[in-house]
């Protein structure tokens, strides 16, 4: 985020950012090292009060290592075909996806509605349920043996849970995004803003769409002047950059306010973004 920092605190050791909520209170001009933390996210406390710091650590080390090379690649003309930079920040865009605190809510939507969907089969002796399921043509027995436990799984069980799929998924996203046509959005002027939900996915063919499905286009800001596309037109060029055809951001910024979870991140004061925002929009509405 220090990329997206005020033109006067650019070159200040403490960076800031115009933080704008989208429910509630005024634009605030933040540093950027308050935005978006939370103590311990990764590292819940087992009951007796130990933590485990190995997916915490593993995030530390990728954000070392991405911090390297992010300024050349959120500025310069870097080569989008390479290998070890189209590694580097397709794990960077994984983890940005999956780590967001709002995927524990999405952890334990899914435990209560597989609870409530397995809770009406037939139950043994023990109040287990027993039944088969069908995965992509083959049938499965269900094993319950763990039934009440999956049924009784705590917040810290939903946190475990969370931190495992970071470390489980984190690889195979990154490999769905290495198989798309890089191009990155150049802006002459600083417009662009990000948001806590950065990495946008679209899709204008389907209402019902993955990372992996064909025609998903993903959409990464990499700096206020810098829009990372990722599509499956692999008919065109690939690492290309494309000059803002527009006199502003407004088309990705629209995309990328809609999408926030709560804030937008900005150089710019929001109301300015915003305004263009709506001017757009009128615009597509004449």
């Amino acid at each position: 985020m220090k990329e997206f920092s005020t033109p006067e605190t650019r070159d200040a050791k403490m960076k800031k950012v115009w933080a704008f909520h989208r429910e509630k209170g005024d634009p605030l001009l933040v540093n950027v090292e308050d935005i978006a933390a939370q103590r311990h996210l990764y590292t819940p406390a087992c009951p007796e009060g130990k933590r485990d710091w190995k997916t915490d650590d593993k995030l530390t080390d990728l954000e070392e290592l991405i911090s390297k090379v992010w300024p050349t690649i959120a500025h310069d003309y870097v080569n989008l075909s390479d290998k070890h930079i189209r590694m580097a920040v397709s794990l960077f865009v994984a983890t940005l996806i999956l780590r967001h605190p709002c995927k524990i809510a999405e952890v334990k939507k899914i435990h209560d509605m597989m609870v409530s969907v397995w809770e009406k089969a037939p139950k043994d002796s023990e109040g287990r349920p027993y039944g088969s399921y069908i995965y992509e043509g083959k049938e499965y027995e269900l094993d319950s043996s763990e039934w009440h436990n999956y049924k009784n799984a705590t917040d810290y069980d939903h946190q475990i849970f969370f931190t495992s799929l970071i470390e489980s998924e984190t690889g195979v996203i990154a490999e769905l995004l290495i198989k798309k046509r890089w191009s990155v959005v150049i802006s002459e002027a600083p417009v662009f803003i990000t948001t806590d939900n950065p990495v946008i996915a679209e899709n204008q063919e389907r209402e019902r769409f993955g990372l992996g499905t064909k025609g998903t286009l993903i959409t990464f800001p990499l700096s206020p002047t810098r829009i990372l596309c990722m599509d499956d037109k692999f008919e065109e060029p690939a690492s290309q950059y494309y000059p803002l055809k527009v006199k502003n951001g407004a088309p990705f910024n629209q995309v990328q306010w809609a999408k926030a979870y709560r804030f937008m991140i900005s150089p710019r004061h929001p109301v300015n973004v915003l305004t263009e925002i709506i001017e757009y929009s009128e615009t597509l509405e004449k």
